[in-house]
């Protein structure tokens, strides 16, 4: 790692989620994408809900625009926002991702099918300024300790071996096998995009930036749970951006990122992976 770079680059950095540099040879850019995605929609109609979410999420990753600022030294950004302004946050850009898109469509369903008089008495109460209300089924808090201590490919390997022995067993539900082939769908797609970052962060890396140490630890992540801090603050922030921005559901801690990374911390003074200025530096960037 490069030290002593912060400064020098934070500059570079300050606009990295508002003003996109996406790479235009690596993907769809997000139109092209979003009629793509439409396609597939269509295409999955008559399959289970959480089916079509895995499949649409996994094309988005597999073929979306993907970009790196190489004055930085964490990877997670893929093509697929629509920025527009909203009444709430004025002056503000809102990010809308595509796959928000289904989300509100199956949302509107359900509150007409099953939650229809609890829904006009929301509108009413709206109408006549007494309150608001609307259904929220997407605020929430993923199990951090779980993602840390096993990784991307952990949590996949957790999926398969539950279900191997639901199957041997013969207890696997037809609801129980949807599930675990959605989250087996996720997760591989996701340490497929880990190894699509990777690979541009190493065709980024020009002898004088951090490309090649985020592009191990990256490749390290797609096989194994993080070993060391960076490892960690990069799966937090992948992890983050993939369930909030791109799957479209509200990602609303991080955890308690004291406890979290504490054994990181200790490790990395330990082993001398990293000093305490060092680690400074990561905080800074993260």
């Amino acid at each position: 790692m490069i030290w002593n770079t912060f400064e020098r680059n934070k500059e570079k950095l300050a606009t990295e989620y508002t003003s996109n540099n996406f790479n235009t040879g690596s993907g769809l850019n997000c139109c092209d994408l979003e009629k793509e995605c439409d396609k597939l929609f269509e295409s999955l109609r008559n399959f289970p809900k959480p089916i079509i979410r895995a499949e649409i999420f996994k094309f988005i990753l597999e073929n979306g625009q993907i970009e790196i600022n190489p004055y930085g030294i964490f990877a997670d950004k893929i093509d697929c926002l629509h920025h527009i302004e909203v009444s709430w946050y004025p002056n503000i850009l809102y990010c809308e991702g595509i796959m928000r898109k289904y989300r509100k469509k199956w949302m509107h369903d359900a509150e007409n099918k099953y939650m229809k008089e609890l829904s006009d008495k929301a509108k009413t109460a709206n109408e006549v300024c007494w309150f608001q209300a609307s259904a929220d089924f997407g605020h929430t808090c993923p199990d951090w300790e779980s993602i840390m201590r096993l990784g991307i490919s952990g949590l996949l390997a957790r999926i398969r071996n539950e279900r191997n022995s639901k199957i041997i067993d013969g207890s696997l539900t037809e609801e129980q096998d949807v599930f675990y082939r959605s989250c087996e769908i996720t997760y591989d797609a996701v340490i497929k995009f880990m190894l699509r970052l990777a690979d541009e962060a190493s065709d980024l890396y020009d002898g004088n930036n951090n490309m090649d140490e985020l592009s191990e630890c990256l490749k390290n992540l797609a096989v194994r749970k993080p070993e060391n801090l960076y490892e960690a603050m990069e799966l937090t922030a992948l992890y983050y951006h993939l369930q909030d921005m791109i799957e479209g559901e509200n990602v609303r801690s991080l955890g308690a990122l004291d406890r979290l990374y504490y054994p990181f911390y200790v490790s990395a003074l330990e082993t001398k992976t990293y000093n305490k200025e060092q680690i400074k530096e990561l905080l800074k960037y993260f």
